[in-house]
């Protein structure tokens, strides 16, 4: 009876979305996968948020023939280059909106058509990529807040902030502590994924950053006090973690993501240089092309030094921590200890006094 009534529910829900914003099957039944993919993990308390978070956002599919700059600048009413970054299938996009003193935030999740034929919404990573927009929109929903002469505008851990005028005061084209959230958000992706479309989804994002993420969400603690932070803003996180500690974090994920943006192109080698370098040093075309190939290994090894370097840094941070909570248990446990070996110490010493007073009452005797 219970399910029956969840099921009603979702179609209604559906029908909604559906006059709403004209979604066609293929995304309805796409998301008749996913939100209850979302609800049991991000768990039943944040179940409004998620539904009211999809009933406010669009998500609008590029149509044939869409020029996606003037479609974004036209609904945000912007001018904008809006470059669209290779291999990208979707992107989460929340702009404030200022006028008279009120404050609002217009937003959508905006998907590209594939540059050969028709997006493929059966396709396990265009799903993937669905969910983790989708996890960017339900954990910036209603967080909008005015604070110390801030407009600040979060999502998960990641904000922005304005000033009342609306103008952004965060320099870059980074949000803040965009780096731990978007590692966060491939980890959430993964485990929603895999629950709606199979244990063998693996996101491919950020070069598999949620296998580190997943070592850090295995503790319950943090997980819990993350989680927590995510819907909520809540910054217990950062004293659980430490201050210093949370912050060298922040620092070395938002590193470890801005990284995940260089190509290989990035690698500085002339190879037409080499080649005829090589070819008038006497070499065959084989023992060029090994040549070349070593030095091209050697220059991304050293490329990606930095980042293998940063990772193992922040797994050994990971493997080794231990909260102030674990630190209080260990110590209780240890008190408890101490003293049960105290009270047998006295119970030795006790049995040993009385059996020698009654060896000398026996020899008295």
């Amino acid at each position: 009876m219970i399910l029956k009534k969840m099921v009603i529910i979702m179609d209604n829900y559906l029908k909604q979305l559906q006059q709403k914003y004209n979604y066609n099957n293929d995304l309805l039944s796409a998301l008749s996968k996913i939100i209850p993919g979302l609800i049991r993990y991000y768990g039943v308390e944040n179940q409004e948020t998620i539904l009211s978070a999809l009933l406010n956002c669009e998500i609008h599919i590029q149509e044939q023939g869409e020029n996606h700059k003037e479609y974004l600048n036209n609904y945000f009413g912007v001018n904008e280059a809006w470059p669209h970054p290779i291999g990208g299938v979707a992107f989460y996009e929340a702009r404030l909106k200022v006028d008279s003193g009120k404050v609002d935030v217009q937003n959508m999740i905006y998907v590209f058509q594939p540059l050969q034929g028709t997006l493929d919404l059966s396709n396990d990573n265009n799903m993937g990529t669905l969910i983790h927009e989708i996890c960017h929109l339900v954990k910036s929903y209603g967080r909008l807040k005015v604070q110390d002469d801030k407009i600040i505008v979060p999502s998960g851990l990641m904000y922005n902030e304005y000033d009342l005028n609306g103008n952004r005061l965060n320099e870059g084209d980074y949000s803040l502590n965009v780096g731990i959230e978007e590692a966060l958000n491939c980890y959430d992706e993964e485990q929603i994924a895999q629950s709606v479309l199979g244990p063998e989804y693996k996101s491919s994002a950020y070069h598999n950053i949620s296998d580190l993420i997943a070592k850090l969400m295995a503790n319950e603690e943090i997980r819990v006090a993350i989680r927590k932070a995510q819907f909520t803003g809540d910054m217990s996180w950062i004293n659980l973690l430490g201050i210093e500690e949370s912050k060298k974090l922040i620092e070395q994920f938002d590193y470890l993501i801005n990284m995940s943006y260089i190509s290989n192109d990035a690698i500085d080698i002339d190879e037409d240089k080499m080649f005829d370098q090589l070819l008038e040093e006497g070499k065959n075309f084989d023992e060029i092309e090994q040549i070349i190939m070593e030095e091209v290994d050697r220059q991304t090894e050293k490329l990606w030094e930095p980042y293998h370097k940063i990772y193992d840094e922040v797994e050994h941070f990971i493997d080794n921590y231990t909260s102030q909570k674990q630190l209080d248990t260990f110590e209780q446990s240890r008190s408890i200890a101490d003293t049960k070996m105290l009270e047998k110490i006295k119970q030795i010493q006790t049995g040993h006094i009385y059996e020698q007073n009654t060896e000398t009452v026996g020899m008295t005797r």
